[in-house]
């Protein structure tokens, strides 16, 4: 059944999904429709239906009409009995039909919109108040007049206007004026005499810069007001009305000129904290004298949300000033009070006092004589009645105005105590006065002894003062500020450093930003440049850090020392302080904001910057001590978990000039990290130990701690900066020479070997036979049976990609064999690999190769399970590497998916450089699998030119033969025969033939899908079976002789053909429920039938 669209909103209409229309033009039919539709899941009485739609007829002519009107409605809408069923007694809508109704739409989209205004969710309520309003097309059904629908006409349009006029509000508290105006004129066209949002569309065009229309607006509302009520504006409109025609055009602050640097810059988040504040001017406006204060540290944006305030009053003509203390000025009496009553705003008003009271104002405004030296001069203020008859007189001075106030007072915490007493006389002036005092705070300045928290703690006791703290920007708005500042967007990356560096405070974020004005936002530069603190921040922090008294600043530097985390024990294990003078330094930090509390023991520094400065003023004398003092403290705190700490240890060893015991210290760091298998830290913890060690006097101790660190670097960098990385070849071919000034047999063993593991992924074989035959003498003169094992491992690698099968699999039986027999001796030797699972990765696929299919697959599930029982994740990647391939040469695709899925889950954890790149060959290979072949081609190729890219040549054939058999799938014969082509030459260059007669079998293939000639197609299979012939290789021998024998077979040769398949096949005899084997005994059965 077809999904059937009713509106109901604004013009009626019936449409299906296939966009057939139904005629019902009838004002009865639709309000039945809309009736039935509004009480959906309710049988209706009939009875009960006809008395509301014929309520003056009688019962009997009711039902009647009914009965008309229903077939009526079957005539115009044959299909109605499909959505409306009727019975003798009720009528309802069918539940079950399929009906997508715009009342229910608009009646759900309502309730999820006020549940989110109601529970203050402003991030999802705008959307869904918008969401909303937009199903709203109209009343509902406005051509039927019946008494019943009237009401329920009105219940939606009145909750279209409440969510609308909630939208409004949204839109403005966001500071999203043009959005703002387009709802409120939407709210006025459907309810034209609402005069709240009159006055609220005027307030939201002075506030969008738009005077003219904020004047036209009042125009309209008086009008209209006139016309239809015979009323006039409210009082509140009127004043509104006559603050923008008292208005400059356009108003400006040029009597303010202390406007943030970051001003121009649109606010960014303070969501909640504008809403506070807004509502805070809104209960001024009442009557109700505030003081708000904006609380933050230093840079936190205190004074942009101040001003956003000041702007936003400004621009509706309200009566404001502004005012900043400074630290250099705590001693000028009234300077604040001095600064709002010289701002233009209250020049008439106060030229308009009474003399006695204007004579009062001439103390701060001797200027006034000027124009009026008729005025008389105030005497010296030597009694407290003087001063109480000043306050008054400043009072009457800024209530002069008439109107609703608004002050701003930046850095209260300087204020004067003059200025204080009056602010604290002011709001209680008149209890009743239109008054906001909006004043920033740092908290970090004020004490328990300082005026201003006794003066707050009056006020708060009579609830006449708020505190809006600002905690920092999230990431998100981080980035957002970032992008205005640069007017450009950051990418991601740069993003993510800008909010790590600046930690989200806004001032920081602006000044880093513009920093880097130089160069883009995106350029590789900004993430290097970000380390360098700007000019203006340095400054601000030594400002902070000067204010400190000598102990608590002695106490900053040895906490800046210890790092941006500190304990108090640690401090006072490292300093000479007593615990009361510690204790009360560490307050003194805390009160200021420079530290924060972690938890009950553990601080940190409010902000990495901080920390910085701070130790960039610690002479390089002081520091030298102060980090010996937190190294020996350290040791005490943890005599027994080192460990967890080494590399901390170690650094402050460092910087202590320590390097004996740093390089101890980050060797067991390195361990450490190994153990964790954090390898990128290993590395570098072993890179600081060699650092150091290459500075110290070339002792045969010092030279082989070299060596034994060369050495573990090398085998963590083969890891962390992919297999073939130069860094690889520099830090092992430096250890190979150190081997010969130091007598180390196990440390020569471990050098070579990684360097024969270095050469033999770039497939450098001749290097790597001669390090094969250094290995094998070693290994043979070892009591370690571990470094056999890998020398026979390694040497027979080496005859597995040159295509001697038989050869290698007597290397790899060799040295599983030893592993069996001495296994609690074999130590893990390669790096991150069991010597155990090492073996039978070599083993598996070899075993395959040379027809022995059941016994790989034993070989590779013991080498799973081994390898999960140990759960090293380099460890783990290799084997399912292993795996991946053995299930491929199987052709098990379910199985080489699954190894797939498994090894990209890992790489997502751990992206080693090589196993990112193996893993796109793995993921492509799957997606052409599942039929996105030219998806899957592109992801292959990516994944074997980043492996090209590191240099990492061994294994080449298996991204090759991934490649070419995505082609063949997706049926790009010509381009995949070019791929063998190429790949052949390829692999012979780098003299890697293992995979070679796959490749000729599967270029046969495509040129006979692809309709070539059937000798250049018979070549190229005998060239298959040859190759595998040489090599041993089995089963790839069985595979080319299926094709071939296929090939006969078509062309009458069945005799040949049969011949050929019997005696590969009767070679085998194990793994007969393979495709392979499968494939090639239906095929010989076909063979023995035709003949």
């Amino acid at each position: 059944m077809p999904t059937l669209y009713v509106q109901l909103l604004g013009d009626f209409g019936l449409t299906y999904d296939d966009d057939r229309g139904v005629t019902v033009n009838q004002a009865r039919q639709q309000a039945l429709i809309a009736y039935l539709l509004l009480h959906r899941g309710t049988p209706q009485s009939r009875q009960r239906v006809a008395f509301l739609f014929w309520p003056d007829t009688s019962e009997a002519q009711a039902q009647t009409n009914l009965r008309q009107l229903l077939h009526h409605l079957r005539r115009a809408w044959p299909a109605c009995a499909d959505y409306i069923y009727v019975e003798p007694r009720t009528i309802a809508w069918q539940m079950g039909a399929p009906c997508n109704v715009d009342l229910v739409a608009f009646t759900q989209a309502a309730a999820e919109a006020s549940a989110a205004v109601r529970q203050g969710r402003t991030d999802v309520a705008r959307t869904a108040c918008a969401q909303a309003v937009d199903l709203y097309r109209g009343e509902l059904l406005p051509a039927s007049y019946d008494e019943w629908l009237l009401a329920e006409r009105e219940r939606l349009r009145q909750t279209y206007l409440d969510i609308l006029e909630h939208l409004v509000i949204l839109c403005e508290n966001e500071r999203d004026y043009p959005a703002a105006i387009h709802y409120a004129q939407r709210f006025l066209r459907a309810d034209p005499l609402h005069e709240t949002t009159y006055r609220r569309l005027m307030r939201l065009y002075a506030l969008n810069g738009d005077r003219a229309s904020a004047l036209r607006t009042y125009h309209l509302c008086a009008t209209t007001l006139e016309r239809e009520l015979g009323v006039v504006p409210s009082r509140d409109t009127q004043e509104a009305h006559a603050r923008l025609l008292n208005m400059a055009t356009p108003p400006v602050l040029r009597d303010q000129p202390m406007q943030s640097s970051s001003s121009s810059v649109r606010l960014v988040g303070r969501g909640a904290e504008w809403v506070h504040l807004r509502g805070a001017w809104e209960k001024a406006r009442q009557g109700h004298p505030h003081l708000v204060c904006i609380v933050g540290e230093a840079g936190i944006g205190k004074s942009r949300l101040a001003e956003e305030l000041l702007d936003w009053v400004r621009r509706q003509g309200f009566v404001h000033a502004r005012a900043r203390v400074y630290d250099s000025a705590r001693t000028l009496a009234y300077a604040p009070v001095t600064e709002w009553l010289r701002a233009g705003s209250f020049q008439p008003a106060i030229l308009q006092l009474p003399v006695v009271w204007l004579g009062e104002v001439t103390r701060l405004l001797p200027e006034l004589l000027v124009d009026r030296p008729d005025l008389p001069r105030p005497e010296p203020l030597t009694e407290r009645w003087q001063l109480q008859r000043f306050y008054e007189a400043l009072a009457r001075a800024v209530m002069a105005a008439g109107q609703p106030l608004l002050f701003l007072l930046d850095d209260i915490q300087w204020c004067d105590l003059e200025t204080l007493e009056w602010l604290g006389y002011l709001l209680h002036y008149d209890r009743t006065a239109r008054l906001l005092v909006v004043a920033t705070l740092r908290p970090e300045e004020v004490d328990d002894r300082h005026p201003l928290a006794s003066f707050l703690l009056n006020l708060g006791t009579e609830e006449l003062v708020t505190e809006i703290p600002l905690e920092r920007l999230a990431a998100a708005e981080t980035a957002m500020l970032a992008a205005l500042v640069a007017e450009s967007t950051f990418d991601p990356a740069a993003a993510e450093r800008l909010f790590a560096e600046t930690e989200g405070n806004p001032l920081f974020i602006i000044e880093t930003v513009r920093s880097l004005a130089s160069k883009p936002p995106g350029d590789a530069a900004v993430a290097t440049r970000l380390e360098s603190l700007p000019a203006r921040l340095q400054v601000v922090i030594q400002r902070r850090l000067a204010q400190l008294t000598p102990v608590a600043r002695e106490v900053a530097d040895l906490a800046a020392v210890a790092g941006r985390s500190f304990t108090y024990e640690l401090l006072a294990r490292s300093g000479v302080l007593g615990e009361d003078t510690l204790v009360a330094a560490l307050d003194e930090l805390w009160r200021r904001r420079l530290v924060r509390v972690q938890n009950a023991d553990d601080y940190d520094f409010s902000h990495g910057r901080i920390r910085e400065v701070a130790y960039a003023q610690v002479s390089p004398t002081r520091r030298r001590l102060l980090h010996r003092r937190i190294a020996h403290a350290l040791e005490q705190l943890h005599p027994d978990d080192l460990d967890t700490i080494a590399g901390e240890l170690a650094a402050h060893c460092e910087q202590a000039g320590l390097r004996q015991q740093a390089a101890h210290y980050y060797t067991r760091a390195a361990e450490s990290a190994h153990r964790l298998l954090a390898y990128p830290e290993m590395e570098a913890f072993l890179q600081k130990r060699l650092d150091l060690l290459d500075s110290l006097p070339a002792t045969p101790e010092n030279l082989a701690q070299q060596l034994d660190t060369l050495s573990r670097l090398g085998g963590a960098l083969l890891i962390v900066k992919g297999l073939t990385a130069p860094e690889v070849e520099a830090t092992l071919r430096r250890a190979r020479t150190m081997c010969d000034l130091v007598e180390d047999a196990d440390k020569r063993f471990e050098v070579l070997h990684a360097l024969r593991f270095y050469w033999g992924q770039r497939c450098q074989w001749d290097e790597a036979a001669r390090l094969n035959e250094e290995l094998l003498a070693l290994g043979y003169r070892s009591e370690e049976p571990v470094h056999l094992q890998a020398a026979l491992r390694l040497t027979g690698a080496l005859s597995f990609h040159q295509g001697r099968f038989q050869e290698a699999h007597h290397y790899f039986e060799q040295a599983t064999s030893l592993f069996e027999v001495n296994q609690p001796r074999s130590r893990g030797q390669d790096f991150e690999q069991d010597q155990g699972i090492a073996n039978l990765r070599r083993l598996a696929p070899v075993l395959w190769l040379l027809g022995s299919p059941d016994q790989a697959r034993a070989r590779m599930q013991e080498l799973l399970e081994r390898t999960r029982s140990i759960a090293r994740p380099f460890d783990m990647l290799m084997s399912l590497d292993f795996a991946f391939d053995l299930a491929h040469y199987l052709r098990d695709p379910h199985l080489a998916q699954a190894h797939a899925a498994e090894y990209s889950a890992l790489v997502a954890e751990h992206p080693y450089p090589h196993c990112v790149a193996v893993d796109l060959t793995f993921r492509g290979w799957v997606l052409a699998e599942q039929g996105a072949a030219d998806a899957g081609i592109a992801l292959i190729q990516r994944g074997i030119d980043q492996l090209r890219a590191l240099d990492t040549l061994l294994y080449s054939s298996q991204g090759l033969a991934l490649l070419v058999e995505a082609y063949a799938r997706a049926g790009h014969f010509a381009q995949g025969i070019a791929l063998v082509d190429e790949a052949l030459a390829f692999v012979t260059q780098i003299g890697e033939s293992y995979w070679n007669a796959e490749f000729y079998r599967t270029k046969g293939d495509m040129l006979l899908a692809s309709g070539a000639d059937t000798v250049e197609i018979e070549r190229c299979y005998q060239a298959a079976i040859e190759t595998a012939r040489r090599q041993g290789a089995k089963s790839l021998e069985l595979r080319a002789a299926v094709s071939l024998a296929r090939l006969w077979q078509t062309h009458g040769q069945a005799a040949e053909a049969r011949q050929l398949l019997a005696g590969i096949y009767n070679w085998f005899d194990e793994g007969f429920d393979t495709p392979d084997l499968q494939e090639a005994g239906a095929l010989l059965d076909a063979l023995r039938h035709s003949a």
